[in-house]
């Protein structure tokens, strides 16, 4: 038994009431409507009213929790993504046209057909397409064993669909015999992919996963929920656009790099953010918002260093720092440089560090040893940063 109970997106920023209305509908149905035979999909007699009112129906308390859980674990994030109604037009879709490839696969077939399964399953490839890099965790149990592994969501997703199109073969051969409607459900699957690669190409639906504008005084949740959604994508460089472009309202971007950090559920969440907190440290000090720079510097730094700056940013916080007066901390940046200390310097770079050090009335052998042998170095500049060294 294998059964995803989770995944590393479980935040949105939007609540998705049409993903709950729908949910809240198929459970009122279950326990409400007694005799589902006039509201059942019939691939024989086809129609468009029994393709919309069969995926509301479901034969067993079983299967409604099954349905409703997979639909849980991928319907919420596609809406946000997409917004309401658009989710909404595209469930719907799903659904009816897994209902309307399933008739014209089996028009033979008189039993009655009822479940989202075909609608679900239409949600998960537009998950796929959306958030292939998700991790879902799983729960396995087989015989003694049991336990939890997290895979991609690409490998998952497509090793189930397979299975799907692998179960429907057979079940047309009639090798086995499952009471599934197989077909159904690749075909809302395929519904799923096809419309979330057009709305991909199309850029629909992008405007949902870019940071607001305009915020309030203090970052929120759906703040850091609209970063995760832009880092798992690979967009980071918006995110870095949005951050170093404010509204006059916007707080510190230190505090959203905070924020991010403090709700990173995974590891891989933390190396992500601490990834754009040491680019975003680099373009603010270009551009030359030292202060904000140091902010996020600080947080990087506090969170063990993982994510290192490169010496000539570290050089510009110093002299920063220096200025502000702050010379324990400018020293305890020119430590972390003397630490990890590079073995070929630009001539600059070089100058500017070795004036610091002499500032802070420190010196170190291995610099005093890079000024000797850096021969561009001009000798008036090359003696004043020996010394008597």
């Amino acid at each position: 038994m294998l059964i995803p109970i989770s995944h590393d997106r479980f935040t949105v920023r939007n609540f998705p009431w049409v993903s709950f209305a729908i949910m809240a509908s198929c459970i009122a149905v279950f326990f409400l409507v007694d005799d589902v035979r006039p509201w059942a999909f019939v691939a024989a007699e086809p129609t468009l009213l029994q393709s919309f009112t069969s995926m509301f129906f479901h034969g067993s308390l079983l299967h409604l929790l099954s349905n409703l859980f997979f639909f849980y674990l991928c319907g919420p994030f596609i809406e946000d993504r997409w917004g309401h109604f658009l989710f909404l037009l595209f469930y719907l879709g799903a659904g009816i046209f897994a209902a309307v490839l399933f008739a014209w696969l089996r028009p033979d077939l008189t039993v009655p057909a009822i479940g989202a399964s075909g609608a679900i399953a239409g949600v998960m490839g537009a998950f796929l397409v959306c958030f292939w890099r998700t991790k879902i965790e799983f729960f396995y149990w087989y015989l003694f064993f049991m336990g939890r592994f997290s895979a991609p969501a690409w490998i998952m997703l497509l090793l189930w669909i397979g299975r799907e199109i692998l179960f429907g073969v057979m079940t047309d051969a009639g090798i086995m015999v499952t009471g599934v409607g197989h077909w159904a459900h690749v075909g809302g699957f395929g519904f799923g992919v096809t419309v979330a690669l057009t709305l991909k190409w199309l850029r629909v639906g992008e405007r949902a996963g870019q940071l607001p504008a305009a915020r309030r005084q203090s970052w929120q949740a759906e703040d850091v929920a609209d970063v995760f959604a832009l880092l798992d994508e690979g967009r980071g460089d918006e995110v870095i656009r949005a951050m170093i472009e404010p509204e006059e309202s916007d707080p510190p971007p230190a505090e959203l790099v905070h924020a991010c950090l403090a709700h990173a559920a995974t590891p891989a969440r933390r190396v992500k953010v601490l990834r754009l907190a040491r680019q975003l440290t680099e373009v603010l000090t270009r551009r030359g918002d030292l202060a904000a720079a140091l902010g996020i510097y600080r947080l990087v730094q506090a969170h063990n260093g993982a994510e290192e700056c490169g010496p000539s940013v570290r050089l510009r916080l110093m002299e920063y720092l220096l200025g502000l007066g702050l010379v324990t901390e400018a020293a305890a940046v020119a430590d972390e440089i003397l630490t990890r200390l590079p073995v070929e310097w630009a001539p600059g770079l070089l100058i500017q560090f070795g004036r610091m050090l002499a500032r802070l009335g420190k010196t170190d052998q291995r610099v005093l040893e890079l000024v000797r042998v850096h021969t561009e170095l001009p000798d008036a500049v090359r003696q004043e940063l020996l010394g008597d060294g």
